[in-house]
């Protein structure tokens, strides 16, 4: 997979334009045919439970997947999750 980039003006390195979680979770979704959910983590982030800000770097995944997304030495990480009567596990 390919993604547009652009020069950073910090290191004068050549960087995609979009967040590597952000591509991951594009590249499941549209390419791949994943669906991607929120993190326990980002949930609860996302409603005051927690103070700690995920990184984003783990996905949550509803199906297999077995490609490696890295840019730079960084890669994501997925987590299957199921669901339950209540929702995400």
């Amino acid at each position: 997979m390919y993604a547009i980039a652009k020069r950073s003006k910090l290191t004068g390195k050549i960087i995609p334009v979009k967040p590597l979680p952000e591509l991951a979770k594009e590249a499941l979704t549209e390419k791949l045919k994943v669906t991607v959910v929120p993190t326990v983590e980002a949930e609860a982030y996302n409603v005051g439970e927690s103070t700690q800000v995920p990184t984003g770097r783990v996905i949550a995944v509803k199906g297999r997947v077995s490609c490696k997304m890295a840019f730079d030495g960084k890669s994501t990480k997925y987590r299957y999750v199921g669901v339950d009567k209540g929702g995400v596990q």
